[in-house]
């Protein structure tokens, strides 16, 4: 095709241009052959990871587009849902974001189909709508599904969103514990690979973290669990608030036993800064010396922590 191209403006010689088929070996061997002084390539950041330091090393030119920022096109004769999934994106602003006559409040998510970005439509569809102790605190595709991580009055929350030709599909990923700690993410990293499986680690102030498997059908499976530092019998997680001064409701956790009276011995910890949130996490050492003996460990949540989005400050 490039051959012909070039045939088709100028005179072009012989050997110009050819075609090589191949995989990775091919590739590879393109990459650190010497009489090959440019590379380009488009491809996952990982891929951009492996090529540009075996080009830097013999001081080859790099022309490298990483995430798949390129170009789509869809043949009349594809499956449209499936093309729409992997087209559209979403965006997130700290501050208010004026599109139109429509304003939209910090920390809302928003989406789009590109195409129609690029084509002049900003009837951009909202995704997640921050409430005043509802935040959303991370987002990231996976197999054409695009995953919220919420914290909705201190309790974890995921929602999974699938765009369609007829909109966004939404659901919600269960077994997230009321008080506790949540991570998910992606369980395969290159783009080639992932069939929309996750992996989550989940813990809580007495259960010690678990690794597990969340497939396509929203099921979860434990692969693996951190064995038990400390007793959890007799003991209780309880969610409190204290109110500040200037009415602010600051949020904290109590773990202790069941059966506890205003002379109990506490172990208190606080932390909010820097957008880094203070969360009721399995602590072995804690437990085992502290809450093991009868006393009470609270963590409390200090603004600065964003648990409540840029409105937490």
């Amino acid at each position: 095709m490039v051959d012909r191209a070039l045939r088709r403006f100028g005179d072009a010689p012989d050997g110009l241009s050819g075609a090589l088929i191949g995989g990775c070996e091919l590739g590879e061997a393109l990459v650190d052959d010497g009489r090959v002084a440019v590379v380009s390539a488009t491809g996952s950041t990982a891929m951009g990871r492996a090529v540009g330091p075996r080009l830097a090393a013999r001081f080859a030119r790099a022309i490298l587009e990483l995430g798949g920022n390129n170009a789509a096109i869809v043949a009349p004769s594809a499956d449209l849902d499936l093309a729409v999934r992997a087209i559209a994106f979403a965006a997130k602003r700290r501050t208010p974001w004026a599109i139109g006559d429509v304003t939209h409040a910090p920390d809302s998510l928003l989406g789009h189909a590109v195409s129609a970005f690029f084509a002049g439509d900003r009837n951009f569809t909202v995704l997640f709508a921050p409430g005043e102790r509802r935040a959303l605190q991370s987002f990231f595709w996976a197999d054409g599904q695009l995953v919220l991580s919420i914290l909705d009055e201190l309790q974890p929350t995921f929602e999974v969103l699938i765009p369609s030709a007829d909109g966004w599909a939404r659901s919600k990923l269960s077994m997230a514990p009321k008080i506790g700690v949540v991570q998910v993410w992606r369980l395969d990293t290159e783009e080639a690979e992932r069939n929309g499986d996750l992996l989550a680690a989940v813990q809580d102030p007495i259960t010690p973290p678990a690794l597990m498997m969340i497939n396509r059908t929203k099921s979860w499976e434990v692969l693996k669990r951190a064995p038990q530092a400390f007793p959890a019998a007799g003991l209780m997680v309880t969610h409190h608030e204290a109110v500040s001064v200037d009415g602010e409701r600051i949020p904290y956790v109590q773990v202790g036993p069941a059966k506890q009276t205003g002379d109990a011995h506490v172990h208190p910890s606080g932390y909010g800064g820097f957008g880094i949130a203070n969360r009721p996490h399995y602590n072995c050492a804690i437990g085992k010396l502290w809450s093991e003996r009868g006393g009470t460990r609270v963590i409390a949540n200090i603004r600065g922590g964003g648990e409540f989005g840029t409105r937490w400050p």
